[in-house]
């Protein structure tokens, strides 16, 4: 990866950083979980915590849906 790939890929992260930040508290031991998976897929905390937010949502959804069939 060149250096203006690096850079190209940071401009894209960027924009995504700036339509909002939402601000997740965590208690200590929550907190040093999710640090050590992130380190574990050598991802930032922040990178890590949005996956695991998009899955999450993931499954909110598909689970919105199965409640929904069933009204």
């Amino acid at each position: 990866m060149t250096k203006a790939d690096r850079t190209s890929t940071r401009a894209s992260r960027a924009k995504i950083e700036n339509f909002g930040v939402i601000a997740l508290r965590l208690p200590a031991a929550e907190l040093e979980r999710t640090l050590k998976h992130a380190d574990r897929e050598a991802r930032a905390k922040g990178n890590f915590a949005r996956r695991i937010y998009l899955m999450g949502l993931a499954q909110y959804e598909a689970e919105l849906g199965r409640n929904s069939a069933h009204a």
